[in-house]
């Protein structure tokens, strides 16, 4: 038999601060994996590798000053992420296409 544990945060101002911002950073560079991902298989029909993408998670970091305070780890996790949202867009081996590509959006 398995437990469930359900923990509830109440973080104080600043560390909400905080959180919202490492939410928005991870969205926006998700959505920019997607959005390379998208343009290579659209515009050159290949397609952008997720090694590539994790081999730009430090230039990511030093040209974005709210990724700075983000651990590696994390940008990386949502490279992996990404490579699952756009896995809908590209065709199949039988050359049937999925549904759309699932970008996050802010609240």
């Amino acid at each position: 038999m398995l437990k469930t544990f359900v923990y509830r945060l109440y973080p104080s101002k600043p560390q909400a601060r905080r959180l919202d911002s490492t939410l928005e950073t991870c969205r926006r560079w998700y959505n920019q994996c997607l959005a390379e991902r998208r343009d290579a298989y659209q515009q050159r029909g290949e397609t952008a590798g997720k090694f590539a993408q994790l081999a730009k998670v430090k230039e990511y970091k030093a040209l974005n000053p709210h990724a700075k305070g983000i651990h590696s780890h994390v940008l990386q996790v949502v490279v992996s992420e990404s490579g699952q949202g756009v896995s809908g867009v590209l065709p199949t081996r039988e050359g049937r296409r999925n549904a759309g590509v699932s970008s996050l959006s802010g609240a």
